[in-house]
């Protein structure tokens, strides 16, 4: 199943495979000079992401890898929450 950016940034429910983090990162990092490319790409992404959106897809798969040692194949269900402000 291919992980789509905007099931991260849309408050929806996505599964996916841990690897789908590697294969986004790279796929993203090599059109990370290009921000129109990710922004038509990704029509939902807020354009304050997108400069970071690189660093963080290729922390997330490394953490789901190296850190958590997950399996690659690893089926994962991301779910989009938000954090309230209190104050």
């Amino acid at each position: 199943m291919r992980m789509d950016v905007c099931a991260l940034v849309c408050g929806r429910v996505c599964e996916c495979v841990s690897q789908e983090f590697a294969r986004m990162a790279m796929d993203v990092c090599s059109k990370a000079h290009d921000a129109p490319s990710l922004t038509g790409a990704f029509p939902r992404l807020k354009d304050d992401i997108v400069p970071f959106l690189c660093a963080d897809l290729s922390y997330c798969s490394q953490l789901m890898t190296a850190g958590f040692k997950l399996h690659p194949e690893a089926q994962i269900t991301l779910v989009r929450t938000r954090v309230l402000d209190t104050a």
